[in-house]
């Protein structure tokens, strides 16, 4: 006769392979997605220092705070993309796809696993080895304790919960962005800490490596991502429901809750280090702590809300620039949370799971509320990864119960119906969540979908006038940042965008205009903007003052000593100029500094052949195509001069015509 754990393994691995199956038919359309212009190409395809595993990157990786977040194990596993792919945008997807299904498989693991415990309120809270001791004290997690019934049972609840939260359209954010490959990171190793925990605190013989490596994954999770820190307090409530530890001492349940708040402590003092390095932390002069409260309310109706109904959902809903504390959202915001706390304590003896369930979504909602505000969002999907699981949980209890009651021949007719509804929300679920994936599929359709859901969303009229402006459409970027400056007019991207599209476009006092503006908004923020000084240096340039452009760009150069490009862009200017003793003495320098870069050489032995020394000349090139042997501008160059020069130890004819 087949133990419990044999008879489980035929449907545990089924529903692994539904959920496998499911969440790769949601996703599949992202593995041929681009870079996004939101983070991604900043941060993934212009930035090189993550780019391999020496020491100078890995020093990197655990150092940076690049984009507002402490994130070394994301950085390791962009470095792996990178080392395998390239700058391949679908393999970076394909990744945070595979990560995803981890994630659900794992949750899967967690929600069997309490499907299958019994709460005992005169045992230890035992029950949740692999022992037949164990199996048999089964209860569903919301409801009574009556066995739940049967493997089968229990791996289509659990499955069916796992595939929920798999495919629902609030994972899109965190699944189709690659820059949120965090989220789908640290789910892995977050739900793998719950799992191991599960199996530590209700074992009957304990076994410690569990919760080592309970911690050890929690840590691991925050080195992803910070979102996690609330979990300490999680487990205290799992703690108290389902598992009822109450023969455990609070002196036990305290010493290993410590051994999770230590990690948790240190990640947050590094997420808000990493938040105010960015410049994302809103002061309380912008954004008071009454709205904030408010904002707060409206955000825990909200994920809640876009559970139940997922319709109408954007990669962004920005914080609005007039919002009052009274604004309907956060009135309805505030009657949801009354209503809830409520429900939660009236429920709290016959139901206790739901006020569990409330309170962990609480705890693990918290960080991203907008206590804290960064950033320029009201609320965010991607905020909902972690955060609804407890919402999955309910669910396969529900379901759990369900099937339960159905089990007897007079009531087959409900199991039936049972099955048959979440195979239907579940189509529609995936079905919903391909329509809200091909939003992300390039920068263009991302910003285009956002102003389809809300045409006042002022960042993704400017970002869509960046895009605009790298593909030449340059009237549409101008008109496009005009729009975003309407809404947001304290707006650098849009300041910047405007400004090159009126730059290209001809008007240089109308780009100089821009150019100080965003500078001016970056100074605030302690920091240099060089893309806007250089900006600003051609528009300057183009009305006749390049004294004044010659010193923008020496302002760059000292204040960035080890940068090519500030004194490569003086020289050049100097060049145009006909003032060719200044631009070489910038075109050296910056030679000095890259001495492989091929524009620079090119450049610098120009200059010296326009100062009359080719034999100066011709060794520069020639130390250029060193490192660029194939470059047709050095070439030609080079040609030239052996075939035109008076100096006799460089004239070269036939030589010259042997060169392309």
């Amino acid at each position: 006769m087949l133990d419990e754990r044999e008879t489980r393994r035929g449907p545990d691995l089924l529903a692994i392979a539904l959920i496998t199956a499911a969440t790769l038919i949601a996703f599949r359309a992202a593995a041929s997605f681009d870079f996004l212009n939101w983070d991604d190409e900043p941060l993934l395809l212009h930035n090189t220092a993550y780019r391999g595993f020496g020491v100078a990157e890995l020093r990197w990786m655990f150092t940076t705070t690049l984009g507002g977040h402490y994130q070394p194990l994301t950085w390791l596993s962009f470095a792996f993309d990178y080392v395998l792919w390239g700058l391949w945008p679908g393999g970076f997807h394909l990744t945070n796809i595979v990560l995803h299904v981890l994630s659900a498989i794992v949750f899967y693991r967690a929600a069997s696993l309490l499907l299958r415990f019994r709460g005992d309120s005169t045992a230890h809270g035992a029950g949740l080895s692999a022992g037949t001791e164990f199996e048999r004290r089964q209860e569903p997690l919301p409801y009574g304790r009556a066995s739940v019934g049967s493997p089968t049972d229990i791996a289509f609840a659990a499955g069916v919960s796992a595939i929920v939260f798999a495919v629902h359209p609030l994972r899109v954010e965190s699944v189709a962005w690659i820059t949120e490959r965090r989220d789908v990171l640290s789910g892995v190793f977050l739900l793998s800490s719950l799992t191991l925990y599960l199996r530590y605190a209700t074992a009957t013989q304990q076994r410690p490596s569990f919760f080592l490596g309970s911690v050890a994954c929690f840590a691991l999770s925050l080195l992803s991502k910070a979102s996690g820190m609330s979990f300490p307090f999680v487990l205290l409530v799992l703690d108290a429901f389902p598992l009822r530890r109450r023969r455990t001492s609070i002196r036990r349940i305290l010493l290993e809750k410590a051994a999770f708040g230590v990690p948790a402590l240190v990640a947050a003092m590094f997420a808000l280090h990493a938040q105010r390095e960015s410049g994302a932390l809103w002061t309380f002069d912008e954004h008071p702590l009454s709205l904030r409260i408010a904002q707060a309310c409206y955000g825990l109706l909200f994920y809640v809300g876009k559970t139940l109904l997922p319709f109408g959902l954007s990669p962004l809903y920005e914080q609005p620039t007039d919002a009052r504390v009274f604004d309907a959202g956060n009135i309805l915001g505030t009657i949801f949370v009354v209503a809830a706390c409520g429900i939660a304590c009236a429920t709290r003896k016959r139901f206790p799971a739901i006020p569990a369930a409330c309170l962990c979504y609480l705890l693990l909602i918290a960080p991203v509320l907008g206590l804290a505000q960064s950033g320029p969002q009201l609320v965010a999907d991607r905020y909902s990864y972690l955060s609804c699981l407890p919402w999955a949980l309910l669910l396969a209890g529900a379901l759990a119960k369900s099937l339960r009651s159905g089990a007897t021949e007079r009531h087959g007719a409900k199991r039936l119906a049972v099955i048959v509804s979440c195979v239907m929300i579940l189509i529609s679920l995936i079905l919903l969540t391909q329509a809200q994936t091909r939003i992300w599929r390039n920068s263009e359709t991302l910003w285009t979908g956002v102003l389809e859901r809300a045409p006042r969303t002022g960042l993704a009229h400017a970002n869509l006038a960046t895009l605009y402006n790298e593909q030449l459409r340059y009237p549409e970027a101008k008109e496009q940042a005009a729009r975003a400056l309407m809404i947001l007019p304290g707006n650098r991207t849009a300041h910047v965008a405007a400004a090159t599209a009126a730059l290209t476009l001809g008007d240089a006092p109308t780009a100089e205009t821009h150019f100080r503006r965003a500078i001016e908004i970056t100074e605030r923020l302690g920091r240099t903007d060089a893309v806007s000084i250089h900006g600003l240096a051609q528009a300057l340039t183009r009305t006749g003052r390049v004294e004044v452009a010659v010193e923008l760009y020496r302002s760059l150069a000292d204040a960035a000593p080890t940068d090519a490009e500030w004194p490569l862009a003086a020289g050049t200017l100097l060049a145009q100029m006909d003032r060719f003793d200044e631009a070489r003495t910038w075109l050296e320098r910056a030679m000095h500094i890259a001495p492989n870069s091929a524009t620079t050489s090119l450049r610098l032995g120009v200059v010296w052949m326009k100062l009359g020394n080719a034999a100066k000349a011709v060794e520069v090139w020639q130390t250029g195509l060193q490192y660029s042997p194939e470059d047709q501008e050095i070439l030609q160059q080079l040609a030239r001069a052996q075939a035109t020069t008076a100096d006799g130890g460089v004239r070269n004819p036939s030589r010259a015509k042997d060169t392309p």
